[in-house]
């Protein structure tokens, strides 16, 4: 029996959520489905691989809404279904088990799934994936009784389950097929720095290595590497990538690429259906290049724009770029671009590349420390400077980060001064960065 809804939400993750909340925040009075392949209601799903893991948050604390708020709000929810087609033509959802929903506003949020090594041994129990509440709690469950994990990917998600894993007394190894951790930071020194940081507190780190097999009878009981080191384990967590969930979509005739194209207004090739979060990819008009952010921050914005555009205006997306994660007892906050050489010693020294042309905004802290705060201007900057670090308030860093982001932003078409921080006049921060 074919549905009717006037918007139908793809994906159960913040993007969807954003969306859903902003709609009826804007007045809208229209039917709202959101759908979800998950069995529990949207929930958020940063604190999975820390909190969640170590035991010290109970699943009720991730939910981002509780079941009352979505009746009150007339927004209806459809768990453990997945879109299996979208019929452009007819504007039609096909899914697995709920036969086909008839939409007039659509979003894709369906974001991404967990990359897998197709390497020998590759079945056998004991591997896990952290990318679902339903993959955190399995491997809760198996960390009670290990004492040796190995995780594979120096990723954000890979050390964040390694340094969870820790403090748990387990002795872990991180492989990374790269030279250092957070490669795709593309900021060595800054991957270093967290390299060096892992270790002294008791992860084993293997860089420039990979699996090349996972050994055992039914469960995994090693992990050979492709320099023939065999790791002797009581399970596996792979956090190697993602990729955008968007096989569903290949004949639908919805411009893909690495994810969903969209214009500057979040919507898709097909008129009326737009894309948030990390299935979709952007052009970035403070960066000038096409994006896919995989970001709780940049699914909630894009959200809330989405949702707007999808009631008749014409809002173009012109956020900065805003993530975090928490390495041990480090919390790390980056806003903007990793276009700089970084020197984390006493003082931070940074360049921009010779080549490189605009304008461009990197704020970054790492715990108490501000470590980088500027705006890029290639034309009026000398190319190289270096900043003294200096403690910081969490909730200032943000405040000032996101106004001066808001700011850069705006103005992204054009040349911009510098940007002042704090109550430091641009003249003096001027010659302070020249110091």
């Amino acid at each position: 029996m074919q549905q009717h809804f006037d918007f139908v939400l793809l994906g159960g993750g913040p993007a969807s959520v954003s969306v859903a909340e902003t709609l009826r925040a804007e007045g809208a009075k229209g039917s709202i489905l959101l759908v979800s392949g998950e069995e529990c209601a949207p929930y958020g799903h940063t604190h999975l691989s820390k909190q969640f893991l170590l035991g010290a948050q109970p699943k009720e604390k991730l939910l981002m809404h509780s079941e009352s708020y979505y009746r009150k709000q007339a927004i209806d929810t459809m768990l453990g279904t997945l879109a299996v087609a979208i019929d452009t033509t007819d504007r039609l959802v096909h899914t697995d088990r709920a036969g086909d929903i008839h939409f007039d506003k659509l979003l894709i949020a369906t974001g991404t799934k967990a990359i897998r090594p197709a390497i020998p041994g590759s079945a056998l129990l004991g591997i896990h994936y952290l990318h679902t509440l339903a993959d955190a709690e399995a491997l809760r469950q198996a960390a009670k009784n290990a004492t040796r994990v190995v995780v594979l990917g120096g990723s954000f998600l890979g050390i964040e389950i390694a340094t969870s894993l820790t403090r748990m007394g387990i002795h872990v190894v991180l492989i990374e097929e790269s030279d250092l951790l957070l490669s795709q930071l593309a900021a060595p020194e800054l991957s270093a720095f967290f390299s060096r940081y892992c270790a002294k507190r008791g992860i084993e780190l293997r860089t420039k290595d990979t699996a090349a097999a996972f050994q055992g009878s039914s469960r995994v009981e090693a992990v050979v590497t492709c320099s023939g080191k065999s790791l002797p384990c009581d399970l596996v967590v792979v956090a190697i990538g993602v990729a955008p969930e968007i096989e569903f979509l290949r004949d639908s005739g919805i411009q893909l690429g690495d994810g969903i194209l969209v214009n500057q207004h979040l919507e898709t090739s097909a008129p009326g259906i737009f894309a948030a979060g990390d299935v979709a990819n952007f052009f970035d008009i403070v960066f000038k290049e096409r994006r896919r952010i995989e970001h709780w921050d940049n699914a909630v914005k894009q959200g809330r724009l989405a949702a707007r555009n999808m009631l008749g205006r014409r809002l173009a997306y012109e956020e900065v770029s805003y993530f975090f994660c928490n390495i041990l007892d480090l919390s790390f906050n980056f806003l903007g671009s990793t276009r700089v050489i970084l020197n984390l010693g006493e003082r931070l020294e940074f360049e921009v590349p010779a080549d490189e042309r605009g304008d461009f905004l990197c704020h970054l802290s790492i715990g108490n420390r501000q470590i980088l705060s500027r705006h890029f201007n290639s034309s009026s900057c000398s190319g190289s400077g270096v900043v003294p670090l200096r403690p910081i308030r969490r909730p200032s860093f943000r405040r000032r980060g996101l106004r001066r982001a808001r700011r850069l932003a705006a103005s992204a078409r054009g040349a911009l001064p510098d940007l002042p921080i704090g109550r430091r006049s641009p003249a003096r921060r001027r010659t302070y960065l020249q110091r």
